[in-house]
This record gives C-alpha cells, structure tokens and sequence, in this order.
C-alpha cells in the first residue's frame, strides 16, 4: 500500500487490520468450546490436539465385550467332564481363581460364587496371561482357567483344567448393548473404516455381531491386537481404538486416537487412552466423534471467516476507504465475529 501510494495512512491502516488476532484465536476457542462440551456429557477428552484426531481418524476397531455388550456376563450352565468333581466344586474352583481378575466373565464367576453364599479357597502362585487364562495353585494340584478351544458354536465359554486335564467347561451369555446398532449405522454413514477385535471365538462373535456385516477378527490376543493396529498405520491410516478393559491397554496405547469406558478398574486402559468415556453408554462413543467432527469444522469456519473478513478489510484499506482508527475498530469487530462463531462449538 505504501510502495503504490507513498501514503503513510494506508500503510497503518493496512498493518492494524492485517494482525493475526482472528487466527490466534479461532482454533483454540473451537477447540476449548468442544472439550467443555463433551465433558458436559460425560466424555473427557485429554487434549485439543484428541478432538483434531476424532475428526480425522476413519478407521476404527473396536473391542468387543464390554464396549459393544453389556460387559456382564451371565453364566448359563457348568459342564463337568471329570466323574471326580460336580458343579458345587468346579465354581468355587474357578471363582477362587477369578478373584485375583479384571475380567469380565471372572466379576460373573466371583458374583455367582457370591450369590450361592460359598467360600472362596486359598489360592497361590497366581498367574495371569491377559487374551488367554489365568492359573494358580489351590492345595496339592494346579488349576488353569482358559478360554475355550473348542465348540465354538456354544457361544462364550472358558475351560477350568486340573494339572492340564480338563475338569469342567462354564458357559455364558452376553448382550449387545441398545445403542451399538445406532452408532454403527452412524460411522458406516459417514464412509468410516470399521472392524471388531475380541478374544472371543468366531462364532460366538458372529452371532451377536454378524448382521452388521463387520469384519470380526477372533481370537485376538493383546499382542494380536496391537499388531492389527500397526498393520492398517503402515497403510498410512490414522487408526482408532475403542476398547474397555486392560487386555485393550497396548492397543489403545499404539492406536492414533484411543478411546475406553472408564466403567472398569483398569489404570492402564484409562492413561493409554486419549479419550475416556464416563460409564457404559455406547452413544458416548458417537457423541465424542460427532463433537470432535463438529469443533474441527467450526475451527476451520472461524480461521476462514477471519480471515476473509480481514482480506475485504485490508483491500479496502489498501484503496484508502479506510483510515487507521477505524481500521482498528474494525479488526476487533473481526475478531468478535470469530469468537461468536467459535463458540457455536460448545453447543
């Protein structure tokens, strides 16, 4: 403006409107107005840079039990394959085990063993290998509880062996959560990368999960898991897991954008994860992505918004239709444009 004018009064009122100040402020006020929103519905997401990776992350995994079921469990009969033991000792036999777990079938044995007003036996040396068993010595022999590596079609199953003799088979049923169907329905809509990792059987997952027309990858261990994640991010994607639990820590850990209900007692869970969702609510897991979505737009809208307005602004200083005062008065009206605009993202 002063190269082509020589006039000092243009080159001031260029430079008060061509500061940076809606810029500066759009993102961060977008940013702060979605964290505030999404810890009024219970979502607590770590960082602004998390609500850019909810926008941006396309491919999710998501655990199975406990974040796309109710995470509870009921146990629906014993099996006994030993002529030596009957069902009034297998269960204080597994629950004794299951006691020193975070699982969710070891909470329904401790719970059932509670109900029937047992006792729980002493038990030593106690093992746990997370995605596949948990052993332990209770008096003169040694017990392994395992997940089944047979009759899939049974549905939720874990073996309880004796000195590797298998002893007893416990049987369970699990729910889909109400919400699934709708949060599904909501990411396949919008074109996201969907899959579901559990250390269940096949077809037991298939049958609770396999009118969603998924990919099911059964039988995954934690390491197996992790290993998923890092296949699809050497595609180049930015990947997202949704877990519960601590056999989901080193996934939620190596995923882009890690996402756990906080409904359990797993420390390692809740720090791998960028975000952490108060309770059970299978919503939550849409709500978190629909605001991360929302505040990146809103963001993008306001550095757009002030930064056009500031184009016109300066155009028409550079021509002389603005002095430097009202130049000034204009830039901060700018900027609480943008503000207001920001702001949409808290509501």
């Amino acid at each position: 403006a002063y190269f082509f004018s020589d006039d000092w009064t243009r080159f001031l009122a260029v430079l008060v409107i061509a500061t940076p100040c809606p810029l500066l402020i759009a993102a961060p006020l977008s940013f702060l107005g979605g964290l505030n929103r999404a810890a009024r519905q219970n979502i607590i997401i770590k960082s602004p840079f998390s609500l850019e990776l909810l926008a941006k992350t396309k491919t999710l995994f998501f655990d199975k039990t406990g974040t796309l079921t109710l995470g509870e469990p009921r146990l629906r009969s014993i099996v006994i394959h030993d002529k030596h033991l009957d069902e009034e000792e297998a269960l204080p036999l597994a629950a004794s085990l299951e006691r020193h777990s975070l699982h969710p079938l070891a909470k329904t044995l401790v719970r059932e063993q509670d109900k029937a007003g047992g006792e729980f036996l002493p038990t030593e040396e106690v093992h746990e290998k997370y995605g596949e068993g948990i052993s332990g010595k209770m008096g003169r022999h040694h017990f392994t509880l395992r997940k089944a590596r047979r009759n899939e079609k049974e549905g939720i199953h874990v073996e309880l062996l004796c000195e590797k003799k298998r002893v007893a088979s416990f049987f369970f049923d699990d729910t889909l959560k109400p919400e699934v169907t709708e949060v599904l329905e909501y990411l396949k809509e919008r074109d996201y990368q969907l899959g579901i990792l559990t250390g269940d059987q096949a077809g037991n997952a298939k049958r609770i999960l396999g009118e969603f027309g998924l990919p099911i990858y059964s039988g995954a261990t934690p390491e197996r898991k992790a290993s998923l994640i890092q296949r699809f991010q050497k595609e180049g994607a930015l990947v997202g897991m949704v877990g519960d639990g601590m056999n989901d820590a080193p996934a939620l850990a190596l995923a882009d954008l890690g996402i756990v209900f906080s409904g359990n007692e797993s420390a390692a869970s809740l720090e791998a994860a960028d975000v952490a969702i108060l309770g059970r609510d299978a919503i939550r897991i849409r709500d978190a992505i629909h605001i991360g979505r929302r505040s990146y737009h809103v963001a993008f809208q306001s550095i757009f918004l002030g930064m056009g307005l500031s184009t016109i602004g300066m155009t028409a200083a550079f021509f002389g239709f603005i002095d430097p005062v009202r130049g000034a008065l204009l830039q901060e009206l700018i900027d609480f444009c943008v503000i207001m605009n920001a702001l949409r993202s808290t509501y």
